[in-house]
């Protein structure tokens, strides 16, 4: 995990030490539920459960990097090159800060379309295990950039890869063989992007309720204190 596969295919570079972190304590649930199956044994469980997580500092591990917003120009030089389905999701992402999954899974009857300020509710998020409910306040830019996708029939999803790949090669986007129009960039920069946005026009807590991030403490009091901050955020900045 630390030193990376350079010989695999595809060559795998290292992780770093929160990313070994994480792998293990999946492995380490895997073999929890062995026990709870009665095919592993309880000693085994328990033996990696002593093992220490790699530490800061302490590990040749490599220290993972902060996520930092993308340049907007980098964004809008892409959207030429991406077939229209990749465009909206990436403007919905720019405009929302949902988070990569919440869009693949958008559909019609997820979307409450009768106020102002719409809202969408995901089929399944991040905390749903926890009981937390997540809704996506949907401002008039995010509105305007998702309309030309909303389908007649509700349960189908907006976005379909096969649809989006038809019209990629029918239009002939690609980039040319040696082509490098901007540095390279991750879709989940673009969270970042709009919990910067969000902080700089109103604050922190409200970055947080935006991008929906939960406080392990927050009650249903705080809850409802959330969704109005969320719809006064999306019709402004949304």
């Amino acid at each position: 995990m630390i030193e990376g596969d350079p010989n695999g295919e595809p060559p795998r570079r290292p992780w770093s030490r929160c990313v070994v972190n994480g792998e293990i304590r999946y492995i380490v649930a895997m073999f929890r539920w062995g026990v709870s199956q009665e095919l592993v044994e309880t000693s085994t469980w328990q033996g990696l459960l002593s093992v220490d997580p790699l530490k800061d500092g302490r590990s040749p591990a490599r220290k993972k990097q902060n996520v930092k917003p993308v340049p907007d120009e980098f964004v809008e030089a892409v959207l030429p090159f991406v077939s229209r389905q990749i465009a909206a999701m990436i403007e919905l992402q720019h405009r929302t800060g949902m988070r990569g999954d919440e869009i693949f899974q958008m559909r019609t009857k997820d979307i409450d379309t009768s106020g102002k300020v719409w809202l969408y509710r995901p089929q399944s998020h991040k905390t749903k295990h926890r009981g937390h409910d997540r809704v996506v306040a949907l401002g008039p830019h995010a509105q305007a950039t998702l309309s030309p996708w909303l389908r007649t029939k509700l349960d189908e999803y907006l976005f379909q890869p096969t649809e989006a790949e038809k019209e990629r090669l029918e239009a002939g986007k690609q980039i040319k063989k040696g082509e490098r129009l901007v540095p390279r960039w991750h879709p989940h920069q673009l969270r970042h992007n709009y919990g910067t946005a969000v902080r700089k026009q109103f604050d922190a807590e409200f970055a947080r309720v935006a991008l929906g991030h939960k406080n392990l403490q927050t009650t249903e009091i705080h809850a409802e204190r959330d969704k109005s901050v969320s719809l006064m955020v999306a019709e402004r900045l949304g």
